[in-house]
């Protein structure tokens, strides 16, 4: 529930992008719930909203444009879901979640780790969507990757006072 709103916040700097405030959200939940869990609630929430945002547009759409949007809603959740799992995989967050949660300093860097190298990632792979649809890259970084990336980044410390105060049932 927290993923869905925070992600309902988002906006829309450029055409075809957004900037939204959820990734730290993502980050916890790989610590709270696991990496698997966290990549399926990432791929299910961006795939959602993206349907949602869809389907609540005003703007008329031909055969060609939904197909098209078909593909961007599938390829927003499951490319961010997956990103997510393989970044928490590669840096052992099950197993920080599961037998380190009492060391506070590594729950803490590995929450930082895993959330620098995914907003950087899943930018990156936005710039590179946003590049080959014939935008500029510099309009692209200076309106959206930087200030998407800063507003992402200063968000982790609310991850691990989510993760900190989650208690596991």
């Amino acid at each position: 529930t927290v993923v869905v709103l925070a992600r309902s916040m988002a906006f829309r700097p450029l055409p075809g992008t957004v900037i939204s405030i959820d990734s730290g959200f993502y980050v916890a939940a790989t610590l709270c719930f696991g990496s698997i869990a966290a990549g399926r609630i990432v791929a299910l929430a961006l795939t959602l909203d993206a349907v949602f945002r869809l389907a609540t547009g005003t703007k008329r759409r031909s055969r060609q444009q939904w197909i098209d949007a078909g593909v961007y809603v599938t390829y927003l959740g499951g490319m961010s879901g997956a990103l997510l799992l393989v970044i928490s995989r590669l840096m052992s967050a099950d197993s920080v979640a599961l037998a380190d949660r009492g060391n506070h300093w590594r729950v803490l860097m590995t929450i930082v780790s895993i959330g620098v190298v995914f907003v950087i990632a899943h930018y990156a792979i936005q710039g590179i969507r946003i590049r080959l649809a014939g935008q500029r890259a510099g309009a692209y970084v200076a309106r959206m990757g930087l200030p998407g990336v800063l507003a992402e980044l200063t968000l982790l410390p609310l991850a691990a006072v989510v993760v900190f105060v989650y208690e596991p049932k």
